[in-house]
């Protein structure tokens, strides 16, 4: 099972104190989020999974990994361009975040 670790790893190189918690299942339809999930909001032909962030966190989604701004969302969120400046702590992974990873969500 994949941890947010391995998914901190992948995305900026680093590990976060805390990050071994699993991921539950990762999804792109904020209906099928589950406690624990990883939801991913891709921008498809018809709708744009940026709209539907809160809404998996309501059904219990853990992060989201994003690829623009959410002027709705006021929570945690960590800049994947900025990865150096990011002081991850272990208290930041008590509550839903987000992860942004700019202009790298193309639905093919």
């Amino acid at each position: 099972m994949i941890t947010y670790n391995e998914i901190f790893y992948a995305l900026m190189t680093r590990k976060v104190s805390g990050g071994c918690f699993p991921i539950s299942e990762a999804v792109i339809d904020s209906r099928k989020a589950i406690p624990g999930s990883l939801f991913i909001a891709l921008k498809g032909d018809n709708t744009d999974g940026h709209r539907y962030v809160n809404q998996a966190f309501k059904r219990g989604a853990m992060a989201a990994i994003i690829d623009k701004d959410l002027p709705d969302f006021d929570g945690k969120i960590i800049d994947t361009r900025h990865a150096k400046d990011n002081h991850i702590q272990e208290d930041f992974l008590n509550s839903p975040f987000c992860i942004r990873v700019p202009d790298s969500l193309i639905n093919c």
